[in-house]
């Protein structure tokens, strides 16, 4: 955190308070002074120190205009002049505190504090390089002037400049070395040149020296993170909250790492109390959804994704996960109008076209369908799955007329389950999913040993979004024909029905009966993530990629999982794996790292 203009200003008024005085006393002591000049100094004086009450009280407005009053009776009144400039500082009023700073130092241009002063004020006003001059004409006055070297140091970050800004503010300590303000400033640097080591060392020093510094803490949390080292973040979060319970930037980082963690309850948790303290704070509403989501509870993820779209309309990844939960629970009006809005606040983003194709394909919306994937096609022409969803919808759309003859089939002849086996395929193929569960439902009754009827009905079920009465059927299907994608199939229904340990199970007995199956190894790491269990995930994502090891989503939640178990160098080997496979996926990687 930068340290602001008018806390620096204001710090060093009393100084000039007191240089003034002693100026003015001096000029008294000289000689005689007329008695209509005495009372005119007299009449400055009063009206200084009003202005000195107005500024110390907090009345900004007041205090300017006295300041201007006195600096208009008598031009040379030094106080005045620099005590204007630090007011104005504090008003945010840039551009003025520098005229009154440079009327300051026509007045005496020797003291090293207004150098910093007007330093200040045009960094505020990112006039970088009058900035740098002017803290360095104040450390040729004053050389062993700490606050010139840490300001100047400040400036050099604003430009970038960060070996140069780690040597100003080295300097710094080296005139002031219980300042524990330059060793946070040295942290912040560190931090942004991506020195976390170093940045964690000169956070601890400020810690040390300031442990009442509630905000460091975050900072450290930070920091901690971005060395991997997680269950630290956690702590220096907690410390922070210790120390002020109320504050929500604390809780929702909190909130954060246990997310990014798997500690999904933990994570919750903490969201809630951001919103229970600042209930427009449309991020963690998102998160409470988010984690919603991690743990397959869409019914409880819609209502905050709905405030947080309240409270800002125009963030798009709102739009795309409200999408995805709704389409989750079979409300494909209410995923539509979500991926609807998605789209709008990315038109030329040909992957949100093709979201809202699809979406528009499955619901046997075809004509608008074929719409969306055009624009996804015309905004990417070499996009694979919007031509083959085209091809699809196409097709599906030749279907249509046999719908009417297979009814009728169905009405002459209530009994032909080959019929009603077609027309549940053709319900289902068109979008029609819950006539086509009707009609699958009659099979299951006229086949009871059919696997296949019964893994159709399942599927469908799934499909619709009633993952609860997918259940039954794929159980029925495994009595009748155990298989590992079966059993893989249970489980996702399971993990929608929010039954996370018997979806664990199900995995299990998938990559027990075909343990070279990579995508239940993977399923299975995903499902002990959401438990927090990040030993167990990481072991399964490993199976995984020992299976497939050229799948970039495996290999990415490995490095994701020995992340979360504190494990960087592990991470970082994926990370290198992972670069050669897929450069964006690589990238997420990255970042998760060094965040």
């Amino acid at each position: 955190m930068k340290l602001h203009p008018s806390l620096i200003a204001f710090a060093v008024l009393s100084l000039f308070n007191a240089h003034a005085s002693a100026q003015t006393a001096q000029t008294h002591a000289v000689a005689p002074t007329p008695p209509a000049q005495s009372a005119a100094a007299d009449d400055v004086a009063r009206l200084f120190r009003q202005a000195q009450e107005q500024h110390h009280a907090g009345h900004l407005k007041e205090a300017i205009k006295l300041y201007r009053d006195v600096a208009a009776r008598d031009a040379a009144h030094f106080g005045a002049r620099i005590n204007l400039g630090a007011a104005l500082v504090q008003n945010a009023d840039y551009a003025e505190a520098v005229v009154a700073f440079n009327h300051a130092l026509k007045v005496n241009s020797d003291v090293p504090e207004l150098h910093v002063m007007l330093g200040d004020a045009l960094v505020a006003l990112n006039r970088t390089d009058a900035a740098v001059a002017a803290y360095k004409e104040a450390l040729r006055l004053e050389p062993d002037s700490w606050l010139a070297h840490n300001n100047l140091g400040l400036a050099y970050v604003s430009e970038n400049r960060l070996e140069e800004a780690v040597e100003a503010l080295s300097l710094a300590l080296d005139k002031a070395p219980d300042k524990a303000q330059v060793y946070y400033n040295l942290g912040l640097v560190y931090r942004r040149a991506g020195r976390f080591e170093a940045a964690l060392d000169a956070y601890n020093q400020v810690v040390k020296l300031k442990p009442e510094l509630q905000f460091v803490y975050q900072e450290l949390a930070q920091v901690y993170e971005s060395l991997g080292n997680m269950s630290e973040a956690v702590a220096a979060y907690k410390q922070a909250i210790a120390l002020k319970e109320t504050d929500t930037p604390a809780h929702f980082g909190l909130g954060q790492t246990y997310y990014k963690t798997g500690q999904l309850a933990a994570a919750l948790d903490s969201f809630k109390r951001v919103v229970a303290q600042e209930s427009d704070w449309w991020q963690a509403h998102y998160m409470i959804a988010r984690v919603h989501v991690e743990l397959s509870e869409y019914e409880k993820a819609i209502e905050p994704l709905r405030t947080a779209a309240r409270l800002a309309p125009d963030v798009d990844e709102i739009q795309i996960t409200l999408a995805g939960a709704s389409q989750a629970l079979g409300r494909f009006d209410a995923a539509l109008a979500a991926l609807e809005t998605y789209a709008r606040l990315r038109p030329r983003d040909a992957e949100a076209h093709f979201q809202l194709g699809n979406l528009l394909m499955i619901m046997g919306r075809f004509d608008k369908a074929q719409i969306s994937l055009r624009e996804a096609l015309r905004l990417k022409p070499d996009h694979a799955k919007a031509h083959e969803r085209m091809n699809i919808v196409q097709r599906r759309m030749e279907m249509l007329p046999q719908l009417e003859t297979l009814k009728q089939m169905v009405v002459a002849e209530p009994q032909n389950v080959n019929a009603r086996i077609r027309l549940a395929q053709t319900l289902y193929t068109v979008g029609r999913f819950n006539e086509s569960i009707e009609h699958y439902t009659q099979v299951t009754k006229m086949l009871p040993d059919s696997y296949e009827a019964f893994h159709r009905l399942a599927i469908v079920y799934s499909e619709a979004g009633r993952h609860a009465e997918a259940i039954e059927p794929y159980k029925r299907a495994i009595q009748l024909k155990p298989h590992h994608v079966m059993y893989w199939s249970l489980s996702e229904a399971y993990i929608h029905a929010g039954r996370h340990e018997e979806a664990v199970e199900a995995l299990r007995k998938s990559v027990e009966m075909k343990p070279e199956f990579a995508p239940g190894h993977f399923s299975l790491g995903v499902a002990y993530m959401r438990q927090g269990k990040n030993q167990e995930a990481a072991e399964a994502f490993r199976q995984a990629v020992k299976h497939d090891a050229t799948n970039a989503e495996y290999i990415l939640k490995l490095g994701m999982a020995y992340l979360n178990l504190g494990d960087k160098p592990a991470a970082l080997q994926q990370y290198q794996i992972l670069k050669a496979i897929n450069a964006e996926l690589a990238q997420r990687l990255y970042f998760a790292i060094y965040r």
